[in-house]
């Protein structure tokens, strides 16, 4: 008997005696730097299973690209309104309810003409889901495919998306990473952290002020920094621009910004072109606020969209 005084249900799970999740197991933390959702603690905790287990920084990068792609896929042109309604009207006919659901464990009940047919209409939803195209970003053209491949792309959007939205909130994070305050100060300062000093960082003109800069530590080779601009106004979202020492780890035109298409809705487009030995990343709330802000930073008139992964 439980608590309530009622009889257990053999069918229910036990979940009195399911045991904690281990907070530090590498499974766990390889699964929340995905989500970017590790605390300080466990942040450090990832940084010692890295060294002890290289392979974890694989499993992250799948990780991440797994919930890109799932996002791309939900975000995408759904199926046509007929094929949807044939699908509610499937599962209206035989609703899952409190009584059933045991019925569902059965081989019987998924041989029902009426469950196989819901079940083949869902995965021709999908399915249209993955086929239908969506239109690309406007006016990045021609397509080309990633210059960093899959994983490696993955990998360092997510962690330039995630950069800029821990430092975008102006709290404690913020405050510990971008500790040079001063635009008169910015361009020497990432010059002594990059070896080489980058264009010019004033971008008053594109109506963003300069609010920081700090060390960072993009994916691959090559030493980098983040810089982050708050719009003068007040009434547009800060952005962060990225800048890394070019070692020639990646194939990319000088004569050409890249433009990489956000996969999940919510997220910032991000900007990336070579210059003078420097690789440039911007991560903006807008295109129309990108194109201004790239023309400040100079970025090359070109552009082209990578193409999705």
């Amino acid at each position: 008997m439980n608590e309530r005084n009622e009889p257990h249900n053999p069918h229910e799970p036990d979940t009195m005696n399911e045991p904690l999740v281990d907070l530090m197991d590498p499974a766990v933390l390889a699964r929340c730097a995905a989500d970017d959702d590790l605390t300080d603690d466990q942040r450090e905790a990832l940084e010692r299973v890295i060294v002890e287990r290289p392979e974890i920084e694989q499993q992250i990068a799948f990780e991440r690209e797994l919930r890109r792609s799932v996002g791309r896929v939900m975000s995408a042109q759904g199926a046509p309104e007929v094929v949807r309604q044939q699908i509610r009207e499937a599962i209206a006919a035989e609703p899952l309810t409190a009584g059933n659901r045991v019925e569902t464990r059965r081989r019987s009940f998924w041989s029902r003409p009426v469950v196989q047919y819901a079940v083949a209409a869902s995965m021709l939803l999908l399915a249209a889901a993955f086929l239908i195209p969506t239109s690309p970003l406007s006016p990045f053209q021609p397509t080309v495919s990633s210059p960093w491949g899959a994983t490696a792309q993955a990998s360092l959007i997510s962690h330039l998306e995630s950069e800029h939205e821990r430092c975008a909130e102006f709290q404690e994070y913020f405050q510990r990473k971008l500790r040079v305050r001063e635009v008169s100060e910015a361009r020497a300062a990432a010059g002594e952290m990059l070896g080489s000093e980058p264009v010019e960082l004033k971008l008053s003109e594109a109506g963003y002020e300069f609010v920081g800069l700090g060390a960072c530590a993009l994916p691959g080779p090559g030493r980098s920094v983040h810089l982050m601009y708050r719009a003068a106004d007040g009434k547009h979202p800060p952005v962060s621009l990225f800048v890394q020492e070019d070692l020639d780890s990646v194939e990319l035109s000088e004569q050409s910004c890249y433009c990489v298409a956000p996969e999940a809705p919510g997220r910032e487009p991000v900007f990336c072109w070579r210059r003078d030995g420097l690789l440039y990343f911007l991560v903006s709330p807008s295109e129309r606020a990108g194109a201004d802000l790239r023309r400040a930073i100079g970025a090359p008139s070109a552009e082209v969209l990578v193409q999705a992964l």
